[in-house]
């Protein structure tokens, strides 16, 4: 039905997810993904990257690599704190590549001119509210 990549937390790997990725299977979403580098089982020096930009790049190649294996199937990103960082700095290289973006506590720091006194305040009104509705 769908792809998944999921892009996991600083100091994190992606076993965490574990249980996520099986809960997506039973609904015939492929979830998929991998240590980010410097994390979990990849190489490199523990939690440190010097670009940005190299994580992004390592999303984009396996999102590649699984969607020729999966033709057709809409392709959506999944991220947690660093993760979600990682996926909104991806989803900004191919904006039209991929179908949606779950963020999940996303490590982001908003414009200052654009987080005015008001929209911060409806921000918290809507955190406060919305789950209330769902």
């Amino acid at each position: 039905r769908a792809l998944v990549f999921m892009s996991h937390g600083f100091a994190e790997y992606l076993a965490w997810y574990e249980e996520l990725a099986q809960r997506f299977a039973a609904e015939g979403i492929l979830a998929f993904g991998h240590d980010h580098v410097g994390h979990g089982r990849s190489g490199g020096t523990r939690c440190h990257v010097n670009s940005i930009m190299d994580y992004v790049m390592d999303v984009l190649q396996h999102c590649d690599d699984v969607t020729k294996q999966h033709p057709g199937l809409p392709l959506f990103l999944l991220g947690h704190s660093m993760g979600g960082m990682i996926a909104v700095r991806t989803a900004m290289e191919r904006p039209d590549y991929f179908k949606g973006v779950v963020l999940m506590g996303p490590l982001l720091v908003p414009n200052p001119t654009e987080a005015t006194p008001i929209m911060k305040f409806l921000a918290k009104l809507v955190s406060r509210v919305l789950p209330q509705i769902s």
